[in-house]
């Protein structure tokens, strides 16, 4: 998903681990309940888009993900990872 442009996509309760999606732009995609572990947000732009944030909490669910320089759903931009 390196560079992609992702628009209504579900991806509710899949499986992600190591997902890459560098650069994308995501807009009104379903995260909610998919395993965000060791995913690749870098640089990515998360318009519009939904997260589980209680599985987002949980450690298990985005271990080693990467949201440097992300846009998040709300705005703000998340530098971690």
């Amino acid at each position: 998903f390196n560079s992609s442009q992702l628009i209504e996509v579900d991806f509710r309760d899949t499986n992600l681990i190591q997902a890459n999606f560098t650069k994308a732009n995501i807009v009104y995609v379903d995260f909610r309940g998919a395993n965000l572990q060791e995913v690749n947000f870098l640089g990515s732009s998360l318009n519009i888009t939904l997260l589980n944030y209680d599985a987002v909490r949980k450690v298990s669910y985005i271990e080693g993900t990467i949201f440097h320089n992300t846009i998040m759903p709300d705005g703000s931009i998340r530098s971690d990872g």
